[in-house]
């Protein structure tokens, strides 16, 4: 998808970086301990489109 996105768009960069940042986004455990180590208490989590986004619900301890 990014190769595409780059040739049409013409901004190869930008479609680098937002590959670079999905790649290195942590997994729903990861950043579940992320969360909690801030202070957060996971509330819910849910998959969305075809697992291409995923809606993360925290609330402050």
């Amino acid at each position: 998808m990014p190769w595409v996105a780059q040739q049409v768009a013409q901004q190869g960069s930008a479609f680098r970086y937002l590959a670079k940042s999905i790649s290195e986004f942590p997994t729903p455990p990861a950043l579940n301990q992320e969360l909690q180590a801030c202070g957060l208490k996971l509330i819910s989590t849910r998959s969305m489109s075809l697992g291409l986004v995923r809606l993360t619900i925290s609330q402050k301890r």
